[in-house]
Protein backbone atom coordinates (compact mmCIF):
# COMPACT_ATOMS: atom_id res chain seq x y z
CA UNK A 1 0.00 0.00 0.00
CA UNK A 2 2.83 2.39 0.63
CA UNK A 3 4.62 1.66 -1.97
CA UNK A 4 1.13 2.33 -4.12
CA UNK A 5 1.26 6.09 -2.72
CA UNK A 6 4.87 6.43 -3.37
CA UNK A 7 4.31 5.90 -6.95
CA UNK A 8 1.28 7.84 -7.08
CA UNK A 9 2.56 10.57 -5.63
CA UNK A 10 6.04 10.24 -8.07
CA UNK A 11 4.15 10.31 -11.18
CA UNK A 12 1.50 13.32 -9.84
CA UNK A 13 5.04 15.11 -9.60
CA UNK A 14 6.04 14.39 -13.18
CA UNK A 15 3.07 15.32 -14.29
CA UNK A 16 2.78 18.76 -12.68
CA UNK A 17 6.53 19.34 -13.43
CA UNK A 18 5.26 18.70 -17.65
CA UNK A 19 2.56 21.26 -17.05
CA UNK A 20 4.55 23.57 -15.65
CA UNK A 21 6.66 23.70 -18.47
CA UNK A 22 3.86 23.62 -21.23
CA UNK A 23 4.01 27.60 -23.05
CA UNK A 24 0.49 28.22 -21.35
CA UNK A 25 -1.59 27.29 -24.80
CA UNK A 26 -2.33 23.63 -23.88
CA UNK A 27 -2.35 21.71 -20.60
CA UNK A 28 -1.23 18.00 -20.41
CA UNK A 29 -3.19 16.81 -17.75
CA UNK A 30 -2.74 13.32 -15.84
CA UNK A 31 -4.37 11.24 -18.22
CA UNK A 32 -2.85 12.96 -21.17
CA UNK A 33 -5.39 15.09 -22.86
CA UNK A 34 -4.72 17.67 -24.15
CA UNK A 35 -6.91 20.89 -23.24
CA UNK A 36 -6.64 24.30 -25.39
CA UNK A 37 -6.79 27.24 -23.89
CA UNK A 38 -8.96 30.46 -25.10
CA UNK A 39 -6.05 32.12 -26.01
CA UNK A 40 -4.29 29.10 -28.41
CA UNK A 41 -3.58 31.10 -31.66
CA UNK A 42 -2.69 29.34 -34.70
CA UNK A 43 0.62 29.58 -36.32
CA UNK A 44 0.45 27.35 -39.78
CA UNK A 45 -2.57 25.36 -40.73
CA UNK A 46 -3.14 23.61 -44.19
CA UNK A 47 -4.49 27.28 -45.17
CA UNK A 48 -1.40 28.77 -45.13
CA UNK A 49 0.64 25.81 -47.25
CA UNK A 50 -0.17 27.36 -50.73
CA UNK A 51 0.73 30.81 -50.15
CA UNK A 52 3.76 29.70 -47.28
CA UNK A 53 7.46 30.39 -49.08
CA UNK A 54 9.08 27.16 -50.44
CA UNK A 55 12.79 26.15 -50.07
CA UNK A 56 14.77 24.10 -52.91
CA UNK A 57 17.05 21.86 -51.72
CA UNK A 58 19.83 24.69 -53.01
CA UNK A 59 18.43 27.02 -50.71
CA UNK A 60 17.82 24.70 -47.53
CA UNK A 61 20.02 21.95 -47.49
CA UNK A 62 18.90 18.98 -45.57
CA UNK A 63 19.60 15.13 -45.39
CA UNK A 64 16.96 12.69 -44.81
CA UNK A 65 16.73 9.46 -43.37
CA UNK A 66 13.95 7.28 -45.46
CA UNK A 67 11.86 4.52 -44.26
CA UNK A 68 13.90 1.97 -46.03
CA UNK A 69 17.01 3.49 -43.53
CA UNK A 70 18.86 5.00 -46.19
CA UNK A 71 20.01 8.43 -46.27
CA UNK A 72 19.50 10.93 -49.01
CA UNK A 73 21.41 13.50 -49.48
CA UNK A 74 18.90 16.23 -50.38
CA UNK A 75 14.96 16.36 -49.61
CA UNK A 76 12.68 18.16 -52.27
CA UNK A 77 11.15 20.83 -51.01
CA UNK A 78 10.94 22.72 -47.72
CA UNK A 79 8.59 25.10 -45.63
CA UNK A 80 10.68 26.62 -42.67
CA UNK A 81 8.20 27.24 -39.77
CA UNK A 82 9.74 28.59 -36.52
CA UNK A 83 11.38 26.63 -34.20
CA UNK A 84 10.05 24.80 -31.17
CA UNK A 85 12.66 25.25 -28.33
CA UNK A 86 15.99 23.93 -29.94
CA UNK A 87 14.75 22.31 -32.80
CA UNK A 88 13.77 23.30 -36.66
CA UNK A 89 10.74 22.51 -37.70
CA UNK A 90 9.64 22.13 -41.19
CA UNK A 91 7.06 21.04 -43.42
CA UNK A 92 8.85 18.43 -46.12
CA UNK A 93 7.01 18.03 -49.45
CA UNK A 94 8.14 15.52 -52.11
CA UNK A 95 6.89 15.87 -56.05
CA UNK A 96 4.93 12.83 -57.38
CA UNK A 97 1.40 12.90 -59.24
CA UNK A 98 -1.50 13.98 -58.60
CA UNK A 99 -1.12 13.76 -54.82
CA UNK A 100 1.63 15.37 -53.50
CA UNK A 101 2.73 14.18 -49.91
CA UNK A 102 3.25 16.36 -46.84
CA UNK A 103 5.34 15.36 -43.63
CA UNK A 104 5.73 17.60 -40.75
CA UNK A 105 9.02 17.35 -39.86
CA UNK A 106 11.49 17.76 -36.26
CA UNK A 107 15.15 18.49 -37.96
CA UNK A 108 17.80 16.68 -35.76
CA UNK A 109 21.67 18.16 -36.76
CA UNK A 110 20.70 18.79 -40.35
CA UNK A 111 18.90 15.27 -40.78
CA UNK A 112 14.77 14.66 -41.14
CA UNK A 113 13.75 11.12 -40.09
CA UNK A 114 11.19 10.15 -42.41
CA UNK A 115 10.10 7.68 -40.07
CA UNK A 116 9.37 9.77 -37.12
CA UNK A 117 7.50 12.57 -39.40
CA UNK A 118 4.09 13.52 -39.22
CA UNK A 119 1.89 12.85 -41.93
CA UNK A 120 -0.16 16.09 -43.00
CA UNK A 121 -1.35 15.33 -46.29
CA UNK A 122 -4.52 17.43 -47.44
CA UNK A 123 -6.08 15.01 -50.08
CA UNK A 124 -5.61 11.76 -51.86
CA UNK A 125 -7.42 8.70 -52.50
CA UNK A 126 -6.40 5.82 -54.31
CA UNK A 127 -6.32 5.61 -58.29
CA UNK A 128 -9.84 4.89 -59.76
CA UNK A 129 -11.86 6.13 -56.94
CA UNK A 130 -14.73 8.13 -56.98
CA UNK A 131 -15.97 10.65 -54.66
CA UNK A 132 -17.37 7.87 -52.33
CA UNK A 133 -13.78 6.83 -52.06
CA UNK A 134 -11.83 9.56 -50.87
CA UNK A 135 -9.23 10.90 -47.45
CA UNK A 136 -8.63 13.73 -46.79
CA UNK A 137 -6.65 15.76 -43.88
CA UNK A 138 -6.46 19.30 -42.38
CA UNK A 139 -4.43 20.52 -39.72
CA UNK A 140 -3.27 23.18 -37.47
CA UNK A 141 -0.26 23.69 -35.55
CA UNK A 142 -0.73 26.15 -32.22
CA UNK A 143 1.56 28.53 -30.79
CA UNK A 144 3.33 26.31 -28.64
CA UNK A 145 3.33 23.32 -31.21
CA UNK A 146 0.12 21.68 -30.21
CA UNK A 147 -0.55 19.85 -33.44
CA UNK A 148 -4.18 19.23 -34.23
CA UNK A 149 -4.82 16.50 -37.26
CA UNK A 150 -8.47 16.54 -38.61
CA UNK A 151 -8.79 13.74 -41.04
CA UNK A 152 -12.14 12.45 -42.78
CA UNK A 153 -12.44 9.14 -44.82
CA UNK A 154 -15.46 7.99 -46.61
CA UNK A 155 -15.77 4.46 -47.77
CA UNK A 156 -18.42 3.28 -49.98
CA UNK A 157 -20.04 6.81 -49.43
CA UNK A 158 -19.85 6.13 -45.21
CA UNK A 159 -17.78 9.60 -44.03
CA UNK A 160 -15.67 8.58 -40.48
CA UNK A 161 -14.02 11.94 -38.63
CA UNK A 162 -10.97 11.50 -36.44
CA UNK A 163 -9.11 14.17 -34.86
CA UNK A 164 -5.41 14.00 -32.97
CA UNK A 165 -3.45 15.89 -31.07
CA UNK A 166 0.17 15.67 -30.67
CA UNK A 167 3.32 17.36 -29.13
CA UNK A 168 7.25 17.13 -29.38
CA UNK A 169 9.08 16.45 -26.28
CA UNK A 170 12.28 17.38 -24.79
CA UNK A 171 14.22 14.78 -27.10
CA UNK A 172 12.21 16.06 -30.37
CA UNK A 173 9.72 13.38 -30.92
CA UNK A 174 6.47 13.38 -32.00
CA UNK A 175 4.07 12.05 -29.13
CA UNK A 176 0.14 11.64 -29.47
CA UNK A 177 -1.99 13.58 -26.75
CA UNK A 178 -5.57 13.05 -25.88
CA UNK A 179 -7.94 15.54 -26.24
Amino acid sequence: MKMRIVIITLISLVVVSCISRNSGVAAINSDSRITLNSDSSIIFSTKDIDNAKWYSPDEYPLKAIGHDGKIYNNVDYLIKLPNYKDFEIVIWSTEGGDNIPYALCVVKSGIIYVGASLSITPYWSEPGNDENNYCKKTFNIYKGYTIEINTEDCKDGKIQKDRKYFKINDEGDFYEAKK
